[in-house]
């Protein structure tokens, strides 16, 4: 079983300064899990902010935050059932995000992160080497975000300092991310490039309801233990969700 309790500050707290976080506990393990995070909203106008968070919780491979996104109900469903590829992740990030023109926005972040994997796991630290090369279980990884993200016609709820998107009509929302890995940057273990291309799109079908899809194309031109490539999401949960992966 697993207990959390989390809490995010409001407008009356601080029009600009947004605090949030969450501790948690789980009675398997006996590990207090944790996170906190600080934002500075810049401006509502052209949605500026910029941030700091640093978490350590328990994932699972294909189903962490990332590539879920924001739906938050199956996530949480995502934790019942046979806890298969789990690991612990302590990660650190500054991020700054804009939107210069309505439609368009940038993110860059610098994260670091460390893998600690509850199942038997093993890399060659030197790929190169084949059989002779030294392993390790676990590693940890420093790298450089920038994205782009292009809604034309996206409209907004503003709910005081945070608002709630409700879609594009008609267009896809196209995303483009890289990632560049440093080696030797605050323990990082790998130097490595990383590519992803996402369009997702949500419309009506008449009578039947609404539907969406996600494409995905990712492409890494670097040798990487198979964790940090492409997993494909998946789940052993009364609760799907669907993604079409072309890496």
């Amino acid at each position: 079983m697993r207990l959390r309790l989390g809490f995010r500050t409001n407008p009356d707290f601080d029009k600009h300064w947004i605090l949030r976080g969450f501790v948690g506990f789980g009675t398997n393990d006996l590990r207090a899990k944790y996170s906190g995070e600080i934002d500075y909203l810049f401006s509502k106008k052209r949605w500026t902010m910029a941030g700091f968070r640093h978490t350590y919780d328990v994932e699972r491979i294909g189903l962490t935050q990332e590539l879920i996104g924001d739906n938050k109900l199956f996530y949480a469903f995502t934790r019942w059932g046979n806890f298969s590829g789990a690991f612990y992740r302590r990660e650190n990030e500054f991020f700054f995000t804009k939107e210069p023109t309505k439609g368009l926005s940038f993110t860059v972040a610098l994260t670091h992160r460390s893998f600690d994997p509850l199942f038997r796991f093993q890399f060659r630290e030197n790929p190169e080497l084949g059989k002779d090369s030294p392993v390790k279980d676990n590693y940890d990884e420093t790298f450089f975000t920038f994205e782009t993200r292009f809604a034309k016609n996206e409209t907004f709820i503003m709910n005081g300092n945070d608002r709630i998107t409700l879609d594009t009509k008609r267009i896809p929302v196209i995303t483009f991310r890289y990632q560049r890995g440093f080696k030797d940057v605050l323990g990082g273990n790998f130097d490595y490039h990383k590519f992803t291309l996402k369009a997702y799109q949500t419309f009506r079908l008449g009578t039947l309801g609404r539907s969406a899809y996600t494409l995905s194309l990712g492409y890494t031109p670097s040798t990487l233990p198979a964790p940090l490539l492409f997993p494909h999401l998946g789940n052993e949960t009364f609760f799907t969700t669907e993604m079409l992966s072309i890496q």
